[in-house]
């Protein structure tokens, strides 16, 4: 059972643990595993910062690996389910969300929407917002007068290495080129400092933990093999 604000304005949602746990290995942990309170049949898992509304559309998108249609065009509330999502490892519904956010990526939203695509440690999200960002010398040039990007430089200012890296790749494609011929086999083994070297040799975003810095480097190497 999931519980849905406090006091006297709570409400309840009933929905199956077997539904529940075959798209989220959270909730597979979770509902089944010995010594989890959530395992316990009359447990409640509380979704305090949803809305009744959203917290319906989570709970019955395990049934119907879909949300209300109106929501798909709201871009808070999208990205505030994208976050469950993301904390749950819903990950088909993640990804369709993913992709709704970068079909609606603007001038104004790109720098809120980089910001939580490195809170949530969602690498092509990531990716793709910086490819946005830095499409054109004019495009960023409008990104860095928004408030979007005033609080980024504020709040996540790490990033700013990221935008710096996108502003001067086309300076950089000779590098690349070299960098690549020069790619170790031994990536797992590099220390994150390295990792992040290469990939700014290469042009490339420095943000992530080190597994997404590895599969980055893969990924730009299978591109251009």
């Amino acid at each position: 059972m999931f519980s849905v604000g406090s006091g006297e304005f709570t409400q309840q949602f009933r929905a199956h643990r077997v539904v529940l746990s075959a798209s989220s290995v959270v909730f597979e942990q979770m509902l089944f595993s010995s010594g989890m309170s959530e395992a316990k049949a009359d447990a409640e898992i509380e979704l305090s910062d949803l809305d009744p509304r959203l917290a319906h559309n989570f709970i019955r998108s395990f049934y119907t690996d879909d949300i209300d249609a109106e929501l798909w065009e709201d871009d808070e509330s999208l990205c505030h389910l994208m976050s469950y999502f993301h904390k749950y490892q819903v990950k088909g519904m993640l990804k369709r969300c993913e992709d709704h956010v970068v079909k609606k990526l603007s001038v104004e939203n790109v720098a809120e929407r980089l910001m939580m695509a490195d809170l949530l440690d969602l690498g092509s999200l990531r990716e793709r917002a910086l490819s946005f960002l830095g499409a054109s010398s004019h495009r960023l040039a409008e990104v860095q007068s928004t408030d979007g990007f005033a609080r980024l430089t504020k709040q996540r200012a790490h990033l700013l290495a990221d935008v710096l890296a996108i502003a001067v790749q086309p300076a950089k494609r000779k590098s690349t080129n070299l960098a690549l011929e020069k790619l170790p086999t031994n990536l797992q083994d590099l220390r994150v400092v390295e990792l992040k070297q290469l990939l700014s040799d290469c042009g490339l975003s420095t943000g992530g933990a080190k597994a997404a810095l590895v599969e980055r480097l893969q990924q730009h190497d299978r591109s251009h093999s």
